[in-house]
């Protein structure tokens, strides 16, 4: 059973969710063109809408042939201070890396994002605009990993309340369900949160992904980096959370799968009851260039 190759019931459709995170790398690379595919193709950025002076940075890639949009939305980026920094001895701090941050604050004390509000939100209106009268026609997927899968959530919670069939798909997310429930009290949507279909897939408890509880469903997948010291904790969110190791070391790219994982909850991150059901998988990981991108929320 391929359980990362998870069914988009309400779509229709299947997809290997290692195309998924494929998506998400080009959110934070910016490197559209590599993760085209003869199916998918670049749709849309938020460049190109004009939304990224936010600080968020998104894109949409499209299956004409299938009628799928894929919205994937960055997290917190930092690109910005790779060795090329260094070597340009350039150490001021980025200004979207401080809206990143700052989005990261508002998320921590439960606040919608000002990456949502000025950006997500505008790009998806432009996403929807695009598509003009075929909109309708078409299945909406968001993705996001750390702070970006806050924003994919309520990317659908937005979509959702207008009426599109939409999914989502995160990688390990700090947690949604308190930005959530504000984001459709303020904006007074009829939307249940519980029933928008959506998946996360996060790395084992760490200092990010038990920030807020989830919606939907969730599952655990293994990484190979373990600390028991007195600072594990620290450094296994930083080794562990990392989009670029999440990428390169918990898929078998053939497959589309994890090496290993477990289901956790349906409704809960982390609710004291053993665990659900558990697979391991033997198949050995071919690591994939996503470029350098260091990632912490």
């Amino acid at each position: 059973m391929l359980l990362f190759n998870y069914r988009i019931d309400n779509i229709g459709g299947i997809m290997s969710n290692y195309q998924i995170a494929q998506f998400n790398a080009a959110a934070y690379t910016k490197n559209f063109a590599k993760y085209e595919t003869s199916e998918w193709k670049k749709f849309l950025t938020s460049d190109e809408v004009k939304v990224s002076n936010s600080g968020f940075y998104g894109v949409a890639y499209i299956n004409e042939e299938t009628k799928e949009i894929v919205i994937a939305n960055s997290g917190t980026n930092f690109n910005v201070f790779s060795s090329g920094w260094v070597k340009r001895l350039d150490f001021s701090v980025p200004q979207d890396f401080i809206k990143d941050l700052y989005s990261d604050a508002q998320l921590y004390f439960g606040y919608v994002p000002s990456q949502f509000k000025n950006g997500a939100d505008k790009f998806v209106d432009k996403v929807i605009s695009q598509l003009g009268d075929d909109a309708y026609d078409y299945n909406f997927i968001t993705t996001g990993h750390s702070l970006g899968a806050v924003l994919s959530n309520l990317e659908n919670a937005k979509l959702s309340a207008l009426g599109y069939e939409v999914s989502s798909i995160n990688i390990d997310s700090p947690g949604s369900k308190p930005i959530m429930e504000s984001y459709v009290k303020d904006n007074h949507l009829d939307i249940n949160i519980n029933n928008l279909g959506i998946v996360t897939y996060n790395v084992p408890k760490n200092l990010v992904n038990t920030t807020h509880d989830e919606i939907g469903e969730m599952y655990e997948f293994a990484m190979p980096y373990n600390n028991e010291n007195l600072f594990g904790g620290i450094l296994e969110t930083i080794n562990n959370h990392q989009f670029r190791n999440i990428i390169n070391s918990a898929f078998d790219k053939e497959s589309g799968d994890f090496i290993s994982y477990k289901e956790i909850a349906k409704v809960l991150v982390y609710p004291d009851q053993p665990i659900l059901a558990e697979v391991n998988n033997e198949a050995a990981l071919i690591p994939d260039d996503v470029g350098q991108i260091s990632i912490f929320f």
